[in-house]
Protein backbone atom coordinates (compact mmCIF):
# COMPACT_ATOMS: atom_id res chain seq x y z
CA UNK A 1 0.00 0.00 0.00
CA UNK A 2 1.31 3.44 -0.88
CA UNK A 3 0.43 6.24 1.50
CA UNK A 4 0.76 9.90 0.65
CA UNK A 5 3.56 11.86 2.38
CA UNK A 6 0.90 13.65 4.44
CA UNK A 7 -0.36 10.41 6.00
CA UNK A 8 2.77 8.27 6.08
CA UNK A 9 5.31 8.77 8.81
CA UNK A 10 7.77 5.90 9.47
CA UNK A 11 8.45 7.20 12.98
CA UNK A 12 4.76 6.77 13.84
CA UNK A 13 4.37 3.15 12.70
CA UNK A 14 4.18 0.60 15.50
CA UNK A 15 4.89 -2.96 14.44
CA UNK A 16 2.91 -5.15 16.83
CA UNK A 17 3.82 -8.43 15.16
CA UNK A 18 5.43 -11.28 17.08
CA UNK A 19 8.52 -12.87 15.54
CA UNK A 20 7.83 -16.41 14.40
CA UNK A 21 10.31 -18.89 15.89
CA UNK A 22 10.63 -22.46 17.06
CA UNK A 23 8.55 -23.09 20.17
CA UNK A 24 6.41 -19.95 19.87
CA UNK A 25 3.23 -20.51 21.87
CA UNK A 26 0.17 -21.30 19.77
CA UNK A 27 -3.46 -22.11 20.47
CA UNK A 28 -3.76 -25.56 22.11
CA UNK A 29 -4.17 -28.32 19.54
CA UNK A 30 -2.84 -26.20 16.67
CA UNK A 31 0.43 -26.80 14.84
CA UNK A 32 3.49 -24.94 16.13
CA UNK A 33 5.58 -22.81 13.77
CA UNK A 34 8.38 -24.89 12.30
CA UNK A 35 11.09 -23.98 9.79
CA UNK A 36 12.81 -26.84 8.01
CA UNK A 37 15.63 -26.67 5.49
CA UNK A 38 14.71 -28.60 2.33
CA UNK A 39 17.68 -27.75 0.10
CA UNK A 40 21.15 -26.42 0.94
CA UNK A 41 24.03 -25.31 -1.24
CA UNK A 42 26.40 -26.68 1.41
CA UNK A 43 25.09 -30.19 0.75
CA UNK A 44 25.06 -29.98 -3.04
CA UNK A 45 21.78 -28.17 -3.64
CA UNK A 46 21.50 -25.52 -6.34
CA UNK A 47 20.17 -23.01 -3.78
CA UNK A 48 19.00 -22.72 -0.18
CA UNK A 49 15.28 -23.39 0.35
CA UNK A 50 13.23 -23.83 3.50
CA UNK A 51 9.67 -24.85 4.29
CA UNK A 52 7.61 -23.17 7.01
CA UNK A 53 4.60 -24.89 8.57
CA UNK A 54 2.22 -23.56 11.21
CA UNK A 55 -1.38 -23.04 12.13
CA UNK A 56 -2.74 -19.78 10.77
CA UNK A 57 -3.73 -19.02 14.37
CA UNK A 58 -0.08 -18.69 15.44
CA UNK A 59 1.60 -15.45 16.47
CA UNK A 60 0.26 -12.13 15.22
CA UNK A 61 -2.66 -12.71 12.89
CA UNK A 62 -6.01 -11.36 11.74
CA UNK A 63 -9.20 -13.25 12.45
CA UNK A 64 -11.44 -12.86 9.41
CA UNK A 65 -15.25 -12.80 9.76
CA UNK A 66 -15.31 -16.41 8.48
CA UNK A 67 -13.30 -17.53 11.54
CA UNK A 68 -16.32 -16.86 13.74
CA UNK A 69 -18.91 -18.13 11.24
CA UNK A 70 -19.97 -14.70 10.00
CA UNK A 71 -20.37 -15.28 6.27
CA UNK A 72 -17.67 -16.42 3.89
CA UNK A 73 -15.23 -13.45 4.08
CA UNK A 74 -11.80 -14.97 4.60
CA UNK A 75 -8.68 -12.95 5.37
CA UNK A 76 -7.69 -12.32 1.74
CA UNK A 77 -11.02 -10.50 1.29
CA UNK A 78 -10.04 -7.86 3.87
CA UNK A 79 -8.58 -4.82 2.07
CA UNK A 80 -5.09 -4.00 3.34
CA UNK A 81 -6.17 -0.36 3.83
CA UNK A 82 -8.41 -1.59 6.65
CA UNK A 83 -5.35 -2.93 8.48
CA UNK A 84 -3.08 0.10 8.14
CA UNK A 85 -4.91 2.79 10.06
CA UNK A 86 -4.45 5.21 12.89
CA UNK A 87 -5.09 3.78 16.33
CA UNK A 88 -5.07 4.82 19.96
CA UNK A 89 -3.20 2.68 22.48
CA UNK A 90 -5.04 2.27 25.78
CA UNK A 91 -3.02 1.14 28.78
CA UNK A 92 -5.28 -1.40 30.48
CA UNK A 93 -2.57 -3.22 32.42
CA UNK A 94 -4.70 -2.80 35.55
CA UNK A 95 -7.34 -5.20 34.14
CA UNK A 96 -6.76 -8.74 35.40
CA UNK A 97 -9.54 -10.74 33.67
CA UNK A 98 -12.00 -9.02 31.32
CA UNK A 99 -12.03 -5.56 29.74
CA UNK A 100 -15.48 -4.12 30.37
CA UNK A 101 -17.51 -1.34 28.82
CA UNK A 102 -16.51 0.97 31.69
CA UNK A 103 -12.84 0.55 30.80
CA UNK A 104 -13.56 2.00 27.34
CA UNK A 105 -16.27 4.62 27.77
CA UNK A 106 -15.07 8.15 27.05
CA UNK A 107 -11.68 6.99 25.74
CA UNK A 108 -12.50 6.19 22.11
CA UNK A 109 -13.95 9.42 20.73
CA UNK A 110 -12.82 10.21 17.18
CA UNK A 111 -10.64 7.16 16.61
CA UNK A 112 -10.80 4.41 13.99
CA UNK A 113 -9.06 1.68 15.95
CA UNK A 114 -7.77 0.86 19.39
CA UNK A 115 -4.91 -1.29 20.62
CA UNK A 116 -5.05 -2.57 24.17
CA UNK A 117 -1.89 -2.76 26.24
CA UNK A 118 -2.69 -5.43 28.81
CA UNK A 119 -0.87 -7.88 31.02
CA UNK A 120 -1.04 -10.15 27.94
CA UNK A 121 1.36 -7.82 26.14
CA UNK A 122 4.58 -9.73 25.66
CA UNK A 123 3.09 -13.13 26.58
CA UNK A 124 3.07 -14.24 22.94
CA UNK A 125 6.82 -13.75 22.95
CA UNK A 126 6.96 -16.57 25.48
CA UNK A 127 7.60 -20.10 24.43
CA UNK A 128 5.02 -22.85 24.72
CA UNK A 129 2.61 -23.62 26.27
CA UNK A 130 -0.05 -21.07 25.33
CA UNK A 131 -1.36 -19.20 28.40
CA UNK A 132 -5.15 -19.58 28.30
CA UNK A 133 -5.62 -17.23 31.25
CA UNK A 134 -5.52 -14.03 29.19
CA UNK A 135 -7.26 -10.66 29.42
CA UNK A 136 -10.17 -10.50 27.00
CA UNK A 137 -13.16 -8.34 26.08
CA UNK A 138 -16.40 -9.07 27.89
CA UNK A 139 -19.66 -8.91 25.94
CA UNK A 140 -20.42 -5.33 27.02
CA UNK A 141 -17.01 -4.07 25.84
CA UNK A 142 -17.37 -5.88 22.51
CA UNK A 143 -20.82 -4.35 21.98
CA UNK A 144 -19.45 -0.90 22.87
CA UNK A 145 -16.69 -1.26 20.27
CA UNK A 146 -19.26 -2.21 17.61
CA UNK A 147 -21.39 0.83 18.53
Amino acid sequence: MILSPETFSPDRIIDISVTLRQGLACWPGEEYWRLESTRQIATGGSCNISRATMSLHTGTHVDAPWHFGEGDRTVEAIPLRQLVIGARVLDLTHVKAAIGRGDLEGKLDGIQAVLFKTINSGKLEALEPFDQDFVHLDEGAAEYLVE
